[in-house]
């Protein structure tokens, strides 16, 4: 019984880990398909809302949790660019194209504000 439960828990543990940044990287590919035609752009909104939802989560982690983590940070900074991507295609080409440059404000927020690992996606 005692590796099954080490098991579980390395496993609950790992997935606790992965589970923001392949959110991410999830909702990432889900923009590309919305920008490429492939997908409905009416699934801009359902990005959106998780992208609400799991930047407080994760804002509110950070507030209560004092110990900063490089780890967080990048998921933090990956979510904040999705979120600017996502308002971008949103405002419309007309809009979105004149404001692209707003991704790299956060790039350099991320930068200016994180750890070097964080800011380099370490």
């Amino acid at each position: 019984m005692d590796p099954l439960v080490r098991a579980a828990l390395v496993t609950q543990n790992l997935l606790g880990r992965c589970l923001y940044m392949g959110l991410n990287v999830g909702l990432a590919v889900t923009l590309i398909l919305i920008q490429s035609g492939q997908a409905s752009p009416l699934l801009l909104w359902l990005v959106l809302a998780a992208l609400g939802l799991t930047l407080a989560t994760r804002l509110r982690s950070r507030r209560l949790i004092a110990s900063d983590s490089v780890r967080r940070d990048l998921e933090l900074f990956t979510q904040l660019v999705l979120l600017v991507q996502t308002g971008l295609l949103l405002a419309g080409p007309s809009l979105g194209q004149g404001w692209s440059a707003s991704i790299y404000i956060v790039f350099m927020l991320a930068a200016a504000f994180a750890r070097p690992e964080a800011a380099f996606g370490r």
